[in-house]
């Protein structure tokens, strides 16, 4: 589960994001919690949208939907300085990387690393912002003096991402094979 908080001007709202086993990407009432608007014209509004196009403030996701691009929804009432913190992520059996994109500034932000600033305005787009999250896969490898170091490695936006346990004392050569070789 991936709880999100937006944030600001005196204004918080939350959306949870749920990867279950067997679930549906298409909204269903046993599933998934529909946003309703506050009402009010100056707060912030906060949902994920599903496959089908609803706004949902609880989204359950099949486990396949870890490595896709979840559109998130916003409104924002009053122009100020706003955040996006991931306040929860729980229930997974590897690390979780969660990026936020700001599509308006195009700018990719790790929510592991702390929240997201940005200035929000009365006129930005509902669907601004993106999520795509991915969980590391651990690979255990044998370095140059056969000492062994475990590095996890994860793709997103056309990258592989690697990242080593603990630091590399020299310079060590890395090669990257796919299942096929």
């Amino acid at each position: 589960m991936v709880r999100l908080e937006l944030g600001g001007e005196g204004y918080a709202v939350e959306t949870v994001i749920r990867f279950k086993e067997g679930a549906s990407d298409s909204y269903l009432t046993i599933e998934d919690a529909l946003y309703l608007p506050s009402g009010s014209d100056v707060g912030v509004e906060f949902a994920s949208q599903s496959s089908d196009n609803y706004e949902l403030v609880i989204n359950s996701l099949p486990l396949d939907q870890l490595r896709a691009v979840i559109i998130l929804y916003s409104t924002i009432g009053t122009n100020g300085v706003y955040t996006i913190e991931m306040i929860e992520a729980t229930n997974f059996s590897s690390p979780l990387t969660i990026m936020l994109t700001d599509v308006k500034l195009g700018v990719t932000h790790d929510l592991n690393s702390g929240p997201y600033s940005f200035v929000g305005d009365i006129n930005d787009n509902e669907n601004r912002f993106e999520l795509n999250t991915s969980i590391e896969e651990s690979v255990i490898v044998e370095d140059h003096i056969d000492n062994h170091q475990e590095i996890f490695g994860y793709y997103h936006n056309s990258e592989l991402h690697v990242r080593f346990n603990n630091a590399l004392e020299t310079s060590t050569p890395v090669s990257v094979y796919n299942s096929i070789g």
